[in-house]
């Protein structure tokens, strides 16, 4: 019995033990969907690592000194692309992902290494992602997308400076399919976007300014095939006290066929487009803005050109071109060559020898070696067409929260037909998210804008993480789209309270009448989780006891209004405001703790009144009564 009872004591002494040691020597577990840097992991990478797949990593602002390696399905996402800042060192990738479906938004990337293959961020066999949002600053690849494909990299800022080559490349895909890379500004010293081994991908309204003189915008090699290149802009960049600079080539194609370019903009010092083996090249709708040659065509054949603006640069041609077309046929026309001359147009039909104009130069435009356009076009072409944007294109939502986005709907070359809106999410969409257009047809006027308003709502249930959702506009056979980027996190995060005005009191005197009613309005505003509620809060002993009034908003004037009850003759006043925001975070109004007052008139009691009037007619009547003693004669006591 003894050792039974000595047995059952150690057993529990044992298990106290444990407890005590697991106590002390616990780990900390990740909260499930969303881990916090630096509230629950100082560092971005041991939140990574304690992530589970499918979790939102949130990076609150500030400097991390950090090369990441994301090795999971799981969304990265800063609070704030300007301040929150991952440094490289100098050293390796900044952000090393090998895992599919990763999203990262948000960050400023900078100071990776100099050295091949070194990049700000680095695919690595990734499928799935979506990179947006982020100013990245790189020594050698800003993002490099490698042996992957249906990626979405779009809405960056990515700068490129010289390091240890002269091959610095802002994106460049190698052996990488079906990508999309679209709406990117990209200031780079040698090589914009460059393919290689890559087929199938877009690359759709970039922005491309060189920051040296030298390279190309589109370096396009090696069996990269049936890639599309749509409305994008090779730029020229200037500084003061500098020469302006130029990309050498506006698109470099080597040795790939089927590509497409499509509504580009190009400025270039040598060539806007260098075509080399590169046959089934279609180009159409491009402006060539300036350029020694606008397109140098070598070795290419059964390639189409037409639509296209050529402004400045002349046509060089290598011999033997087999197929190429240099017009659409009558009567959609050639191209416009803001040099040809002679120019004439009395004529129109199909060999130009009918009576009437029809804005086609009644004569071909030869080029060399057999090659001509046989419509060429009086005056720049222009098709009538529709752009798409959004204000904005990206908001946080704190679940539970509604925000809205205004849908822009722009007529191009006086398009004046209705377009229809539409909206998906791009890859699978997430629950307890809703949206709604008010308007699902739209007209803008010629050369003008109309607008539609998109309402997104994250309910409670929302599921945390970075998501896209496309809008589509479509009138006929024409298409065009905007992205739109809604980041959905838990309301805990928001740290930060609302922000109040100095409220406005109604009338304004610091003496308030008896019958006067006071209105006060306040401006509050909270950009994340948005306002809860709002409240006056008013004394009139002094600030022993407090009454609180909920403020209403008013939504012509977008203010909170609310009116103070009529007071007491001779009541002081004091007040403030408070608000709260849907994360639970608190403001508070209060005249530097001297709150902001008023005072109600006192009236006179009815005894004061009367003792005023009595003593007011005394003081008359004695008044009076000296006036008349000294209108009585003085007597003439006279002695004769």
């Amino acid at each position: 019995m003894e050792m039974r009872r000595r047995f059952a004591a150690g057993s529990i002494l044992s298990v106290l033990l444990l407890f005590v040691l697991l106590s002390m020597f616990s780990v900390k577990l990740a909260e499930a969907g969303t881990i916090v840097v630096p509230d629950d992991y100082a560092t971005i990478q041991a939140a990574i690592d304690a992530a589970l797949p499918g979790d939102t990593v949130f990076v609150r602002k500030g400097i991390y000194r950090e090369n990441l390696f994301i090795g999971k399905a799981l969304s990265l996402v800063g609070e704030d692309w300007q301040q929150t800042v991952i440094d490289g060192g100098g050293t390796g990738h900044v952000v090393y992902i090998k895992a599919d479906n990763v999203k990262v938004s948000g960050f400023t990337i900078k100071n990776s290494s100099s050295e091949y293959p070194y990049s700000g961020i680095y695919l690595d066999e990734s499928h799935g992602g979506h990179i947006y949002g982020n100013n990245i600053t790189a020594m050698y690849y800003g993002i490099r997308i490698y042996n992957s494909s249906n990626n979405y990299v779009y809405q960056n800022y990515i700068t490129v400076v010289y390091g240890s080559s002269i091959s610095a490349t802002g994106i460049e895909l190698a052996w990488s399919h079906n990508n999309t890379i679209n709406n990117n500004h990209l200031h780079i010293y040698y090589i914009g976007i460059k393919l290689a081994e890559s087929r199938n991908n877009c690359m759709e309204r970039n922005i491309l300014q060189p920051y040296y003189s030298g390279g190309y915008a589109f370096d396009v090699e090696y069996n990269s095939d049936f890639n599309t290149f749509l409305n994008n802009n090779v730029t020229t960049s200037h500084e003061t006290g500098y020469y302006e600079r130029y990309f050498s080539y506006g698109f470099y194609i080597r040795d790939s066929v089927g590509n497409v370019l499509q509504g580009n903009s190009m400025h270039a010092s040598s060539a806007c487009i260098y075509l080399y083996k590169s046959n089934n090249t279609i180009m159409v709708e491009n402006d060539f803005i300036d350029a020694d040659y606008a397109i140098d065509l070598r070795y290419s054949h059964f390639c189409k050109f037409y639509h296209n603006n050529i402004f400045r640069g002349s046509i060089e041609l290598s011999e033997n071109l087999i197929g190429n077309l240099w017009d659409n046929g009558y009567p959609s026309g050639g191209n416009y060559w803001e040099y040809q001359s002679p120019k004439s147009d009395y004529y129109s039909g199909p060999n130009q020898d009918q009576p009437g104009s029809d804005g086609i130069v009644d004569t071909p435009y030869y080029l060399g070696y057999d090659n001509k356009d046989r419509y060429p076009f009086m005056n720049p072409y222009r098709e009538p067409l529709f752009e798409i944007s959004s204000s904005p294109q990206s908001q946080k939502f704190y679940a539970p929260q509604t925000r809205s986005y205004t849908v822009i709907v722009t007529s191009v070359n006086s398009f004046i037909l209705p377009v229809n809106l539409s909206c998906a999410w791009l890859g699978s969409g997430p629950s307890g998210i809703t949206f709604s257009l008010s308007r699902n047809t739209i007209m803008p006027p010629p050369n003008g804008k109309d607008t539609s308003n998109l309402t997104v709502t994250a309910s409670s249930t929302a599921t945390v993480g970075s998501y896209t959702l496309r809008i589509t506009g479509t009138s006929g056979s024409l298409s065009n789209y905007v992205d739109i980027v809604v980041t959905v996190l838990s309301a805990s995060l928001d740290i930060t309270p609302p922000e109040i005005s100095e409220p406005l009191q109604t009338p304004s005197n610091n003496t308030i009448q008896p019958d006067e009613r006071v209105k006060i309005s306040v401006n509050v505003t909270d950009d994340e989780s948005g306002i809860s509620q709002v409240i006056l809060s008013y004394t009139t002993d002094n600030g022993k006891t407090w009454t609180d009034l909920n403020m209403q908003l008013n939504a012509t004037t977008s203010s909170y209004e609310i009116e103070i009850p009529q007071q007491q003759p001779g009541t002081l006043v004091k007040y403030k405001i408070i608000a709260y925001d849907n994360a639970g975070n608190i403001a508070k109004k209060d005249n530097n703790g001297y709150y902001y007052t008023y005072q109600v008139i006192p009236e006179f009691p009815s005894t004061i009144f009367l003792t005023l009037f009595l003593l007011t007619s005394l003081i008359t009547t004695a008044i009076l009564k000296m006036k008349r003693k000294s209108q009585f004669p003085i007597p003439n006591f006279s002695f004769n």
